[in-house]
C-alpha cells in the first residue's frame, strides 16, 4: 500500500510493521519505518520520501488478490439474487 499526502509518500510493503513497544496509550501502536521502530530515528528513506511537488490531498493505492473462484461465485450469486422471483399460485 501506497499514501500520499501533500508532499510525502509512505510505502507499507510489509518491510517494517505497527509495533505497541513503548507506546504511553493502550491499543496505540506505531510504524516508525525503521529496524528499531523508534520515532527518534530517522525512517528508511526507500519507505518514507519527500515529493517533488506537493499533491493537494491524500491519495491510497493498494494492490490485494481476488480469488478467481470466490469472484466467480459471488457473481453467480448476485445474477440469481437479482432476477424477479416468480409469482406463485
Amino acid at each position: 500500500m501506497t499514501l500520499v499526502s501533500g508532499r510525502s509518500q509512505l510505502i507499507f510493503d510489509g518491510e517494517y510493521e505497527l509495533s505497541a513497544k513503548g507506546q504511553q496509550k493502550a491499543g496505540q501502536r506505531t510504524i516508525a519505518f525503521n529496524i528499531p521502530n523508534s520515532l527518534e530515528l530517522p525512517p528508511d528513506p526507500a519507505k518514507v520520501r519527500t515529493l517533488a511537488t506537493s499533491f493537494p490531498g491524500t491519495l491510497i493505492s493498494l494492490r490485494f488478490y481476488l480469488d478467481p473462484t470466490n469472484l466467480q461465485q459471488a457473481s453467480e450469486y448476485a445474477v440469481k439474487s437479482s432476477q424477479p422471483r416468480r409469482a406463485q399460485g
